[in-house]
């Protein structure tokens, strides 16, 4: 029998015991509610329906509160159509507790007093909500006017204010006028004083018997025309009255004057001449005194007619300075009574009952009449002042109030809109507590019939709890049964699992410690049986393509091995190059010297051509022997590129099998996942094989890893190799070069041999082939210089060269010590391999399940 069936087998046993304690269990429950149903066919319904009932009256009373608050027509409007929906629920209701109760006639007048109270209450509430909006209309014209009024009033303050600035500016200018009237007063009356003074001096000489009076008289006179003088000085209207009275005091004064020809006349007393010259003097002098004296009482008149006009002009403009401010004190006055109306209108749409509204009223009117007459005393001020356009302005503020007072305190105004508005509240308040009323009078009833329906329920408890005690106790003892059985079929469950998933914990242990070679010799045809057959052919697998990897590494040592000799005998072969370069550039050197001997010495041209022939021979020679030794390396170079391009090829198969290797360990993760999922449905039985699953994933990962390493190896290698290709190519190119020029030399030798013939046969054209042999000479040491050069940068790559074949061999020596890790894996091509590292010998473990 399978994992499965077994498993299928044990669920049916508990699903049987399921359905027989079911089956027990519906009986009783059967049993219950016919007993249930036997009492609560009438009751239950009955007091449901009474509960629904009331909710929905409570439900209905909150839509009509807030009905009874709404703001808005539209939100009206959709409290209505709740409360006719709600009205048709609470109607439905009704009927059906009617079915159940005899007491139709009593909820039906319930009903319809709801009906009428949704109704009442709609239609209240719009006639407050359209009285509300027209009083908030109003209010907000009341308010525009009132600041349309305080904006009027405010022009007009503005005009109070110049017209008072204008009044002090009069004051001002006619206090300065009368000072200056004042001032010119007080001269004029001191200059007439001071012509009394000279009146009396010019009589008191007149009459004067000495010559000291006279003199005194003199001094005094002086005296008073230096005060008129300073006079003058102080006060520039003054300066033609002044100089009138200088000059009459010049006529008494001056040599020939008054006061002289007095003296003269003391003097000589009856000197007849003298006495008609001093009356004829007198008389001018009188003349001219009366005719000053006129003009200072004329100018002290007219001062005077100045000074009375200008105080009269005072006077009225001290009188308009305070009407003006009177008129500004007014206007504030009555501006404020205009912000006192409209915060009163403010207030007025907050009010709450009629006597407050009433009291409002009156403020209001109070308020208005205040308006009236301070409009009416401004109105007086400015007919006085003359000021035609700031009592047009007036006028208009008196309008203003008026329509305002019309808006707030005439028939269907404001207030009387209120007054509507408070009484709807009273009338909707009277509502609310009438829905209360009718709320309560339900509740007390269905309490009442909800405890009656109760009473009847309470004598059924007894008998549905001891049907409940006796299928308790029945499906007590047949759970019993059941879990007994259920628990002797796990236990024998358990014993054919827990074997396999012991199996497959020892065999992922040998898998964890690398060895492959493992395997699980099962029986049986469970899924147990797959799972091992399974894991045996992916251990198979897993040792193939180790084996084949293990392999490849020996063969890419065996290359690296190669190389590393080419690059070894590459290098010999390069430092004989460089030694034969180096002789055959003495010798050149040498027959250079040679040459300029022979062109000093004509007669040992024949010895010296011998000895040149010798040395091209023994050059010719050379240059033979190096083009065979670099042909030779040339060949070497080439093979060891194919040997390269070889290894590209093979570590291209290696990392196929990499791929192969990660495709399988791909294919083991997800055996790993589905032995996972069976456990899984295995329950607790399967924890164990859910732990071998476990292992062998981690197993898997693994694996992927380690070949992951080995193509990041295969990855380097190519590297290295592909690097390599261009410095092979290099050293090719070398070598070519070497072998042209070493034909190049081998041609001069050719040359020089001829030339050594010429020279023994025909002295006469010595001189000319010495030049000659002389530039060859030169090419072939230049020839030989680049050969040694060439020679040198062959020797170099060669050098590395070798390092990169001991590279490549530390490669595959690396890879061959990965390969290790699978010591279960290598099969007898391995053993064959050239191989590194020694790894341990496959071997299988079976393991009985």
């Amino acid at each position: 029998m399978t994992l499965r069936r077994k498993l299928f087998f044990n669920a049916l046993v508990s699903i049987l015991g399921i359905l027989t304690i079911g089956g027990v269990s519906l009986y009783g429950v059967g049993m219950l509610k016919q007993r249930i149903n036997a009492v609560t066919e009438s009751s239950t319904p009955f007091q449901l329906k009474t509960m629904e009932a009331s909710r929905e009256l409570h439900e209905q009373a909150v839509i009509l509160l807030r009905a009874a608050q709404a703001g808005r027509e539209d939100e009206l409007v959709q409290l209505e159509a709740e409360a006719a929906k709600k009205l048709d629920s609470i109607k439905k209701v009704v009927a059906e507790l009617a079915d159940l109760k005899a007491e139709g006639d009593k909820r039906s007048a319930t009903t319809g007093n709801l009906s009428a109270l949704v109704r009442d209450t709609v239609q209240t509430t719009r006639e407050r909500i359209k009285t509300e909006a027209f009083a908030s209309t109003a209010a907000d014209q009341a308010r525009l006017r009132l600041a349309d009024m305080s904006k009027k009033l405010n022009g007009l303050e503005s005009s109070m204010k110049e017209l008072q600035a204008g009044a002090v500016k009069n004051l001002s200018q006619s206090g300065e006028r009368m000072q200056r009237i004042a001032v010119r007063l007080k001269d004029s009356l001191q200059i007439k004083d001071t012509v009394q003074e000279i009146q009396l001096c010019i009589q008191e000489i007149q009459f004067a018997t000495k010559k000291n009076a006279v003199a005194v008289i003199k001094g005094r006179l002086a005296h008073t025309l230096q005060n008129v003088q300073n006079i003058a000085t102080q006060n520039e209207g003054m300066k033609a009255m002044a100089a009138s009275v200088q000059d009459l005091g010049r006529m008494v004064l001056e040599p020939r004057g008054l006061a002289e020809t007095r003296l003269a006349l003391l003097a000589a007393p009856q000197d007849a001449r003298l006495e008609k010259e001093v009356e004829r003097l007198h008389v001018q002098c009188a003349n001219k005194l009366a005719a000053v004296a006129r003009a200072i009482d004329e100018s002290v008149e007219d001062a005077s007619g100045f000074f009375r006009a200008e105080n009269a002009a005072f006077s009225r403009a001290v009188r308009d300075s305070e009407t003006v401010s009177r008129i500004m004190a007014l206007n504030r006055e009555l501006g404020m009574t205009g912000l006192s109306i409209e915060s009163l209108v403010g207030a007025s749409l907050l009010l709450k009952s009629v006597a407050e509204i009433e009291t409002m009223n009156g403020h209001l009117a109070h308020r208005f009449g205040q308006a009236r007459s301070i409009s009416q005393e401004i109105n007086k001020m400015l007919l006085t002042l003359g000021k035609r356009s700031e009592q047009t302005s007036l006028n208009e503020v008196i309008r203003s109030f008026g329509e305002v007072r019309d808006l707030l305190l005439a028939k269907e105004g404001v207030l009387d809109r209120l007054r509507s508005v408070v009484t709807a509240r009273a009338h909707t308040e009277e509502i609310a507590n009438n829905l209360r009323l009718m709320i309560d009078e339900q509740g007390v009833e269905g309490s009442r019939n909800i405890t009656s329906a109760q009473r009847e329920q309470a004598a059924a408890v007894g008998a549905v709890n001891r049907v409940v005690r006796i299928v308790t106790g029945v499906v007590v003892v047949v759970s019993l049964l059941v879990l007994l059985g259920s628990f002797a079929f796990s236990r024998l469950i358990q014993g054919s699992v827990m074997k396999p998933v012991e199996a497959l914990i020892s065999l992922a242990q040998h898998f964890g410690q690398g060895n492959f070679g493992a395997g699980m010799a099962h029986r049986g045809s469970d899924e147990f049986g797959e799972v091992a057959e399974n894991f045996d052919k992916a251990s198979a697998n897993v040792s193939r393509i180790t084996g084949d990897i293990a392999q490849m590494a020996a063969h890419l040592a065996e290359n690296s091995q190669n190389l590393t000799a080419t690059a070894e005998r590459l290098t010999v072969a390069s430092e004989d190059q460089e030694e034969g370069c180096r002789k055959t550039t003495s010798a050149v050197l040498e027959l250079s010297g040679t040459n300029s001997e022979i062109a000093s010495n004509a007669h040992q041209t024949a010895a010296h051509a011998n000895e040149t022939k010798d040395w091209a021979e023994k050059g010719r020679t050379a240059m033979k022997v190096t083009s065979g030794k670099l042909a030779a390396f040339a060949g070497e170079v080439a093979v060891q590129s194919q040997k390269m391009d070889m290894l590209r090829k093979r570590s291209d198969d290696v990392r196929q099998i990499v791929e192969v290797i990660k495709e399988i360990s791909e294919q083991t993760n997800l055996l790993a996942l589905n032995a996972s999922i069976e456990a899984a449905r295995a329950g607790d039985a399967g924890l164990g094989f859910a732990v071998v699953a476990e292992h062998v994933r981690q197993l898997a990962k693994r694996v992927s890893q380690s070949a992951g390493e080995i193509d990041n190896v295969i990855s380097s290698t190519l590297g290295d190799v592909k690097e390599s290709a261009p410095l092979t190519e290099a050293q090719m190119t070398s070598i070519n070069e070497i072998l042209s020029h070493v034909s190049e030399t081998e041609r001069a030798m050719d040359r020089i041999l001829d030339s050594a013939e010429g020279v023994s046969g025909a002295v006469h054209v010595v001189a000319t082939a010495c030049r000659e042999q002389s530039q060859a000479s030169h090419v072939i040491a230049e020839a030989m210089e680049g050969t040694l050069r060439i020679t040198k940068e062959l020797a170099e790559q060669a050098r590395k060269l070798e390092g990169q074949a001991g590279g490549l061999m530390q490669l595959a020596a690396a890879m061959d010590k990965k390969l290790g890790w699978f010591n279960g894996s290598k099969d007898k091509r391995l053993a064959t391999a050239p191989d590194p590292l020694s790894l341990p010998k496959p071997h299988r473990v079976f393991i009985q399940s």
